[in-house]
């Protein structure tokens, strides 16, 4: 994803404990429309590396941006993915 942003000239950083939050900066965020389709798209797999938020920002300073809260399984449960992020818990 970083290398991507890149190329677009955006970027990508985790923050917050233990790292579960995502900031993607990107000009194309300036629209919402981009926003929802990136999410969309990305959505998956975010759930699968247990991000809790993903926020998006058309320039590194802005002080309102976008963001999505995420529900990914806790790290020590069981799961089987199923399509379109979503799993099931395994007992």
């Amino acid at each position: 994803m970083r290398q991507q942003l890149w190329e677009a000239d955006g970027s990508a950083r985790t923050i917050g404990a233990g790292y579960r939050m995502v900031e993607f900066v990107s000009v194309a965020f300036a629209r919402n429309a981009n926003i929802k389709q990136i999410h969309t798209e990305i959505y998956e797999n975010l759930l699968l590396l247990r991000f809790t938020r993903a926020q998006y920002k058309w320039f590194e300073q802005a002080s309102e941006y976008s963001y999505y809260t995420l529900e990914p399984p806790k790290d020590t449960d069981l799961v089987k993915w199923e399509s379109r992020g979503r799993f099931r818990l395994l007992r």
